[in-house]
Formats: C-alpha cells, structure tokens, sequence
C-alpha cells in the first residue's frame, strides 16, 4: 500500500471514529433533552395549581459510585420560597444552571462518557428515577382534587404552604412529601397539649417577663379567644400567627364559644373552627402550644 493511500485509509478511519462519536454525543444531548421535557411536562400537568400559590418542593440531586456503576438519587426534600443551584424545585423544575453533587459537583449538562457510551447527569438521574417521580406526580394530582373538594380557598391554601416552608423540615423520600403535604394541607382535627401553670398565674408571668415561650415557626395558642396556630413573628409586645383555627363547644350540631383559657387546660382532642388568616396579638394573650393532627402520637 502507498504512502498516500496510507494516509487517506488512516483519515478515513479517523474520520468514522469522530463521526460515530459526534453521533453518540448527539444521542446524549437528544436525550438529555428528551428527559428536561418529560420531567418539566410531568409537573406542569400535575401541579400548575399548587405552583400557582407558591408551592416549592425542593430536592438535592446526588451520585455515589456502586460496584455497578453510577447511582442517581433525588435526596434531602424540603419546602421553601426559592430554589438554590444544587436544588431542584419538583413543583417547577428548571435545570439550567443546576448542579449534581458527590465529593465533586458538576452541571446537570454536563455530558460524559462511561465506557459504552455518551450521556448527560440529567437524562441518567430522571431514567433513575422515573417511575418514583410519575408515582409522585400521579399523588399530586390526587391532592390537589382533594383540595378542590374540600373547597379550600387560594388565599387558605397559600397561608397553608406559607406555614409548611415555617415547619423547616426535612424529609427523605417522596412518599414522605406526600405525607406531609396531606397532614398540613388537608388538616381536619386537632389534638392540642397545652403545656403550663394555671392560666392566671401564666398570663401574670408573661406581663412581668414578656416570654410566652414562642419560636417563629411553632404553635402557639391566644388565652382570650381560643385559637390556635404558627408564629410568623414576634417581639417585645405583640405576636403575629398564622391561625389554624378557633376552639368550640358543639352541642346538638351547634357550635359555640369556649370560656376564654380553654386551650390551656386542653389535653384532648378538641372541635374547632377551621380558619386560615394572620392575626396580631398582644404578647400577654399568647403562649407556646402543642397541635398535632388526631390521630399523631
């Protein structure tokens, strides 16, 4: 073989090797295309509504090296107002910018290469877990008809989310989203434990040192009128909740007020009034309370 048809053999070899790899790498970002558009069409179709009043789920991708390979997880869930660059919102994912995380982290975009082929950390974390997020999605919707049903309004629902991003927790699993998405948002009855000294002697307490024992964030109960709810703020004077509602008496299908203290001797499960609003109130009519959903240990 000549010199020149050496070298053409060789270029033509080299030219196939580049030619199946730009395909290859055209399969990944199709993929990986692919994958932001399922993923984005999936919440878009399942939770526009909760989205809407400010709902932000947001979930940590990671990867751990296995002796088979790359795992692609979705792990530490929690709610907020925003989303930063190593979080994605599951309510309204965007993945540009976003990064994916072990002891290095690298962009979702980023494309590589493990042996068999090219692909991008986002098309391999949505495959990974495709089936959990369509289960979660599915869940979605369900909810939010629940909601529909029990005629929840949009200024309720949001004050309800207000106070589940409030709640700072922390959770592990997509199912266990679900859970706390159906005990805050479709809270029906309330198991109240009101801790503290007899109502006189507290509220006396509370004029001479001004601490009622509130933590933004936490429940809290008003002396005078009976509701109950989450601190949103607080000072030297006053307290700001976010009412879950208000404590009554029913008899014969009619409900009536509560002497006023009543949810500081409540250590059963109580009939309310439910209401969704923000009250002020004087830092002397309020104290730290317990409310758990019936039936939470």
């Amino acid at each position: 073989m000549s010199k020149q048809k050496t070298y053409q053999y060789i270029l033509a070899i080299l030219m196939a090797i580049m030619l199946s790899a730009c395909q290859t790498i055209d399969e990944a970002a199709n993929d990986h295309h692919n994958s932001q558009q399922a993923w984005q069409s999936l919440a878009a179709s399942s939770s526009g509504y909760l989205s809407q009043q400010g709902l932000v789920i947001n979930a940590v991708p990671k990867w751990q090296e296995t002796k088979l390979g790359r795992k692609f997880q979705l792990v530490d869930f929690t709610f907020g107002e925003t989303s930063n660059e190593y979080q994605i919102d599951l309510v309204s994912p965007t993945f540009t910018g976003k990064y994916i995380c072990q002891w290095y982290c690298e962009h979702l975009h980023e494309v590589n290469n493990n042996g068999t082929g090219y692909y991008t950390y986002l098309s391999r974390l949505y495959v990974a877990n495709q089936s959990a997020l369509l289960h979660f999605y599915s869940e979605i919707i369900a909810l939010q008809q629940q909601v529909a049903e029990l005629g929840i309004t949009r200024p309720s629902l949001t004050l309800r989310i207000k106070k589940l991003v409030l709640l700072d927790v922390s959770m592990s699993s997509l199912p266990e989203i679900l859970a706390v998405l159906q005990k805050n948002l479709l809270q029906e009855q309330f198991l109240l434990s009101a801790g503290g000294a007899d109502i006189n002697d507290t509220s006396s307490e509370q004029k001479d040192y001004g601490d009622p024992g509130l933590a933004v964030g936490h429940s809290a109960c008003s002396i005078s009128d009976n509701f109950f709810g989450t601190v949103i703020e607080f000072n030297s004077s006053q307290a700001i909740l976010a009412i879950h509602g208000q404590l009554k008496h029913y008899e014969n299908g009619k409900a009536s007020d509560m002497p006023s203290g009543s949810l500081k001797r409540a250590t059963k499960t109580i009939y309310y009034l439910p209401m969704d609003k923000l009250v002020t109130f004087s830092l002397i009519d309020v104290f730290a309370c317990q409310a758990h959903e019936n039936g939470d240990d």
